[in-house]
């Protein structure tokens, strides 16, 4: 007897993280698909490795979906009716795609699947393909930043030196000590600076709802 056919695969159960699904980059004239390949699993490890996330990948976009009508629809207008659906068919509440570039360039777009829009574009350039590793890194944490500001976590630094400058990626917090504060989650670099002393930065991951001291050493 023939096997029936098997049913489609259904996405997992929501959790109270936000669920991103990433799609491997295009890739544009010049560029090799090992080069495609190998930047895609930097973005994934990248947002994955912040734990801020559940993670769809284009394994799972693969099994869930059409994947040719997907590109079609990243490839036209933001507001395309189609992601809402997309979105649902996947459990996920945004997308994260983009395309290389032979110059070297990448860019880096997160959709709301949502409210069919685009959050953020960015774009990492380099001077080399191998230079691109850090900007593009960089680019995706500001591609998520929106997202995980609305999911804040409790900042306590504690300090060596009283009279420290404190900031966070380059936005004043103040002199230390520094009242508990409430600060988005997701990657960030703390900074103490102090005359007479060795300027001190800290890069931290913080997850949404935690409480996380910083003890900073001048």
């Amino acid at each position: 007897a023939a096997p029936e056919p098997s049913e489609p695969a259904a996405p997992p159960p929501p959790t109270n993280k936000p669920r991103i699904a990433i799609m491997d980059l295009a890739r544009a004239t010049g560029v090799s698909e090992d080069a495609a390949v190998g930047l895609t699993g930097l973005v994934a490890a990248r947002v994955d490795g912040l734990r801020v996330f559940d993670l769809v990948t284009e394994e799972d976009v693969r099994n869930l979906i059409n994947f040719d009508e997907l590109r079609t629809v990243l490839s036209e207008a933001d507001d395309a009716s189609k992601l809402q659906e997309i979105g649902e068919t996947l459990g996920a509440d945004y997308l994260l795609s983009g395309r290389v570039y032979a110059e070297p360039r990448v860019d880096v777009v997160l959709y709301d699947l949502k409210t069919q829009k685009a959050v953020r574009r960015e774009v990492a350039q380099a001077k080399t393909r191998a230079g691109l590793t850090r900007p593009l890194l960089r680019k995706v944490d500001r591609v998520i930043a929106p997202v995980l500001a609305a999911r804040t976590a409790k900042l306590i630094v504690r300090t060596s030196e009283e009279g420290a400058t404190l900031s966070l990626d380059g936005d004043a917090l103040g002199p230390s000590p520094l009242p508990v504060r409430e600060v988005g989650s997701g990657p960030h670099t703390l900074t103490a600076t102090k005359d007479g002393f060795l300027k001190s930065e800290i890069d931290l991951v913080l997850q949404p709802g935690q409480s996380v001291p910083v003890d900073v050493v001048l």
